[in-house]
């Protein structure tokens, strides 16, 4: 049986994912924390920030899912993380 660390290309694409949820945490983190807390939203706009987060990924993550198994899913993963990149906190 082989190995997980042995198969090609899995050690970067590990550490892709490992940046991957380490934004969507940092973003997560400080859009709630800034909305209760500096402005003081209430639960309603909360839930709507909530909802209007995860939108554009159900709308769009199928064709771009379709899109990586189509072509090269590392070039995918460079182009997806364009937004660390033009991050505010940068």
């Amino acid at each position: 049986m082989q190995k997980l660390i042995a198969v090609a290309g899995y050690k970067p694409l590990l550490a892709a994912r490992v940046v991957s949820s380490m934004m969507v945490w940092l973003d997560i983190t400080v859009i709630f924390s800034l909305l209760g807390f500096y402005w003081t939203a209430d639960a309603m706009a909360l839930g709507t920030a909530a909802a209007l987060y995860g939108l554009p990924g159900l709308v769009v993550g199928p064709s771009f899912g379709s899109l990586a198994d189509r072509s090269n899913p590392l070039a995918m993963l460079v182009v997806s993380y364009a937004r660390a990149a033009s991050h505010p906190c940068c």
